[in-house]
């Protein structure tokens, strides 16, 4: 399991592209230690839905979960008010939530 991420208050791009990355060992409190992160690809990895502490990255500029196993994304990505790039390419997403 990827240890926590603390103290990585500056960090504003990471890359966990490729590296067997699922819900089981994704550190659920990864938005404490990466408050000001900008950019997360999470892309060719085995997530099937979006964790929630991803959602609580509230600076996102960009994110990438392209060639997961992803069913759906919630109304919560409404909090990515920065987002500029939203790849989920090769997913198994029907829909994206209508704006409310």
């Amino acid at each position: 399991k990827l240890r926590a991420l603390r103290h990585l208050n500056s960090l504003t791009v990471l890359n966990l592209s490729n590296t067997q990355r699922s819900i089981n060992n994704l550190p659920d409190t990864l938005h404490e230690g990466t408050p000001d992160l900008e950019e997360l690809d999470l892309s060719k990895n085995s997530f099937t839905f979006v964790p929630q502490t991803v959602y609580e990255l509230t600076k996102l500029r960009r994110i990438n979960f392209s060639h997961n196993q992803i069913k759906e994304v919630t109304q919560q990505i409404e909090v990515w008010i920065n987002l500029v790039t939203f790849n989920f390419c090769h997913n198994e997403l029907q829909a994206l939530p209508v704006r409310t």
